[in-house]
């Protein structure tokens, strides 16, 4: 991933511009499976019923996924990189959380990709955010 994304940027490093690539696992963020990171397991069926029920509420859920992602964008902050490559992020709504959270906290990354998946189990996907075209 990382060696498509300097192709896709070589005009910007030809022109002799700085440019900071970071990669970074973002470590089941996304939203069906989110609740791991809060110490619970992949198979959700399996924590306290009273557990179980609370991550049923689609508002809770949101909330934690939002959490999660505050935190993970924080972290991606000190990077200061012009380039990110996400591992482990969610579809493309999760991942436009996440850029969103970014701008909001001043590093503005307009041009983003998710990439296709095949994990239906994990619904994890790779992503690259971009401050250049």
């Amino acid at each position: 991933m990382m060696f498509a994304a300097l192709l896709l940027l070589s005009p910007i490093l030809r022109a002799g511009e700085k440019l900071t690539i970071a990669t970074f696992n973002c470590e089941f963020l996304t939203t069906p499976k989110v609740h791991m990171k809060f110490g619970l397991l992949f198979d959700i069926t399996n924590a306290p019923p009273a557990e179980v029920l609370r991550w049923a509420k689609p508002e809770f859920r949101a909330g934690k996924m939002r959490e999660a992602t505050d935190t993970v964008a924080k972290l991606l902050l000190t990077f200061e990189a012009d380039v990110l490559a996400l591992q482990e992020v969610g579809n493309r709504a999760d991942t436009a959380l996440l850029v969103e959270r970014l701008k909001a906290a001043g590093a503005e990354y307009p041009y983003w990709a998710v990439c296709r998946s095949y994990a239906t189990q994990t619904r994890q996907y790779n992503a690259i955010l971009s401050k250049h075209p």
